[in-house]
C-alpha cells in the first residue's frame, strides 16, 4: 500500500492493491448501473456558468455501458446550521 501527498502533507490519493474484490466491483458496477438516468440528468446543457457540471467536462464511457455523470456528496450536509 501506498499514500500520495502534495507537498502542503495533504494526503491525495491511496494505492490499495487488493482492497477491492471482484465481487465488490461488480456490486459497485451494478449500482452505477442503476442511477444512469441520475447521472445522464446530472449533466448541464448550454452555457458553461455551471463548470462542475458542464457537458464538456464528461466523456462517455469506453465501453459505452456506464453513463458519465456527477454525484454531489456532503456527509455534513445536513448539519451545516444546526448546534
Amino acid at each position: 500500500p501506498s499514500v500520495i501527498m502534495d507537498c502542503g502533507g495533504r494526503v491525495i490519493g491511496w494505492y490499495l492493491p487488493g482492497a477491492m474484490t471482484s465481487m465488490i466491483m461488480v456490486y459497485m458496477y451494478c449500482a452505477t448501473n442503476s442511477m444512469s438516468n441520475l447521472l445522464k440528468n446530472s449533466i448541464a446543457m448550454g452555457k458553461p456558468t455551471v463548470w462542475r457540471t458542464h457537458e464538456s467536462n464528461f466523456y462517455p464511457s469506453l465501453n459505452g455501458k456506464i453513463t458519465p455523470g456527477c454525484i454531489n456528496i456532503s456527509p455534513a450536509w445536513f448539519q451545516q446550521g444546526r448546534e
